[in-house]
């Protein structure tokens, strides 16, 4: 809207009274609230999994790297309120809070349905949001590696291609979206080693190139089937994400090769052998005589 245009006299000085107030005012971009069942798989098919823990995660994202000193979250649960904290090396706009649980039971006390409000301090005007948790949106499946793809991954050869079998993804009827993450990490450094992300849920395999993994080297594989719903976040730039996984954790290590032998060092044994047969021939000969 014009308001040079509105029969309104406006200085010019409050022109730039105003922009520089809309400039300043600090903003939250997105938040989320995240709950996790981790499984894990010892065997092949279903029934190599077991349920191991959840944890529940909370996020916000402002617009500007260290926008914030204060970035807290207040809900119905007895721990209320959390403190996100500002230490993602990667990115000074993310501010985080997690914790583990023993089930899922204990998490949703912990972390229940309800009003979620995220209020972020310091450094500016202060920002808030508020979500609404009404109900929980799990897929209706949980991820595993199907056939035989866990026990052909255990002392699987690093210099081949791989393929893992997925098993079936059916979300949750209320998801707005759906996706599959398959990771790879290396037990010892916990580095990324491979990555399938933001695959559609109709997913039933994924290929690995050859040469992705080291020979001899243990590495943990993670399978993530999330259902997400969004939800009104006003006071933020988009619409706030409630998040539903159930992951799948494995190990497994890669076969150590068997070490090369040259086709002189063959030659050189094959001639080794061939003398000492004949050797044993003259002798032989020799004792009929």
């Amino acid at each position: 809207m014009n308001l040079l245009h509105t029969g309104l006299r406006v200085s010019l000085a409050s022109l730039l009274l105003l922009a520089g107030s809309i400039s300043a005012r600090a903003q939250i971009s997105f938040v989320d609230l995240y709950h996790t069942n981790v499984l894990s798989q010892t065997a092949d098919g279903s029934a190599g999994v077991s349920y191991n823990y959840s944890y529940a995660g909370l996020d916000l994202f402002s617009q500007t790297a260290n926008e914030y000193t204060t970035v807290q979250t207040f809900y119905p649960g007895a721990g209320s309120p959390v403190t996100l904290a500002n230490d993602d090396p990667n990115d000074a706009t993310h501010y985080e809070y997690s914790a583990s649980f023993t089930s899922q039971n204990a998490m949703n006390t912990a972390f229940p349905t309800g009003t979620y409000s995220y209020a972020a301090n310091g450094g500016g005007p202060s920002a808030t949001t508020m979500i609404n948790y009404a109900n929980d949106a799990y897929p209706a499946t949980q991820p595993y590696l199907a056939g035989t793809t866990y026990s052909s991954l255990q002392g699987m050869n690093s210099a081949a291609s791989f393929t893992f079998q997925l098993s079936p993804f059916t979300k949750d009827a209320s998801a707005t979206s759906a996706y599959i993450f398959l990771n790879i990490f290396n037990s010892l450094t916990g580095n990324v080693v491979f990555s399938a992300n933001f695959l559609s849920p109709s997913t039933t395999s994924v290929s690995m190139p050859a040469n992705t993994l080291q020979p001899g080297t243990a590495y943990v594989f993670d399978l993530d089937y999330s259902d997400r719903v969004l939800v009104s976040s006003p006071g933020a730039d988009y619409d706030a994400t409630l998040g539903f996984d159930i992951r799948t954790d494995g190990n497994f290590t890669t076969a150590i090769p068997e070490p090369a032998v040259s086709l002189f060092v063959l030659a050189g044994i094959g001639a080794f052998l061939l003398r000492r047969v004949k050797k044993g021939r003259t002798i032989a000969a020799s004792l009929r005589k």
